[in-house]
């Protein structure tokens, strides 16, 4: 579930689209239909979770996403649907978004404070020459629901690549106090919205097979556990 550890640092934005072309775009394909997760909603020690989906592409073979497994660490994207693949001629565009509520009002045992930060992480693979890529990554979309705030794209992930295995990886790492334009440093309920655009040209491919979305430990389970401050009943807000 942790992914690929050993990359390049080499990232790329904008290129000529030669042979590939990976694309992250806000707006899903108008025929993806939406597929919601086998448990959409549910909770932990750490945080509640609702509306859990992600879409068909417009292939109607299911979320491409997949299934999570869902920890206390986060949303790990395991089963990732073998059709997340853009291949040329045939398939050479595929869309699919991943959409869920987070909220860490009322999480038990412990209580827990908002949310201040999130880190996303994608992975898979390709064929081609990676400099004859066009490779713009992203999009990430945060809505804060409660306080709320102005719905905010954070634009591009960083993306990486193995030319030995012909891997890529593409990474966010998300610090609401760091966001600004009126976006809140702290958040109770949050809405994510990830959405990932596939393009293939030439005869190469492009396949994505994990993603991982960690949802940080919040400070008082932090100190809690650390014994630096003691376990105390709170009314939930």
């Amino acid at each position: 579930m942790n992914g690929p550890k050993c990359y390049s640092s080499l990232g790329i934005r904008l290129l000529p689209i030669v042979a590939l072309a990976v694309l992250f775009v806000v707006a899903a394909s108008a025929s993806a239909a939406p597929v919601p997760w086998t448990t959409p909603s549910g909770s932990n020690a750490r945080f509640a979770w609702s509306d859990g989906q992600s879409d068909d592409g417009g292939l109607g073979e299911g979320g491409l996403w997949g299934d999570p497994v869902i920890t206390v660490e986060g949303f790990f994207f395991d089963d990732i649907n073998p059709l997340f693949r853009a291949e040329a001629p045939d398939a050479d565009n595929i869309v699919s978004a991943m959409s869920v509520n987070l909220s860490t009002l009322g999480a038990d045992p412990i209580p827990a404070d908002a949310l201040t930060e999130l880190h996303i992480t994608e992975w898979g693979t390709y064929t081609g020459i990676w400099e004859e890529v066009a490779a713009s990554s992203g999009t990430v979309l945060l809505i804060p629901i409660s306080p709320s705030g102005p719905p905010t794209n954070l634009g591009q992930l960083t993306m990486t690549h193995d030319p030995d295995t012909l891997s890529w990886i593409a990474y966010m790492d998300i610090y609401f106090d760091q966001i600004g334009g009126g976006f809140p440093s702290a958040v109770n309920i949050l809405g994510l919205d990830v959405t990932n655009h596939l393009i293939a040209t030439g005869t190469s491919t492009i396949q994505k097979t994990g993603a991982k979305v960690i949802v940080p430990e919040p400070t008082t389970v932090i100190l809690v556990l650390c014994g630096l401050i003691p376990i105390v009943s709170r009314r939930r807000r």
